[in-house]
């Protein structure tokens, strides 16, 4: 994130539920919870042309998150 940042890339790193600082929760800890969740992020962030990038969980996020939204619907054009 560091080598895009200081090149002037707006990067954004989201604390995945149940990850890092985040509160520990019993539900909610699946893919398609998590792909909820970041394309929740998406939209209250208001993100357009933006390429996601994951690792690990992070990667299943992303193809999760791209699986199960239609080319042109998401994020909501506007």
């Amino acid at each position: 994130m560091v080598f895009l940042a200081v090149r002037g890339y707006r990067c954004i790193a989201h604390d995945r539920r149940g990850h890092g600082r985040s509160t520990q929760s019993w539900n909610g800890n699946e893919m398609d919870t998590y792909a909820d969740d970041l394309a929740t992020l998406i939209e209250t962030l208001d993100l357009r042309d933006l390429a996601l990038i994951g690792f690990s969980t992070g990667g299943g996020e992303v193809g999760a998150i791209s699986a199960v939204t239609a080319p042109g619907v998401w994020p909501k054009p506007g």
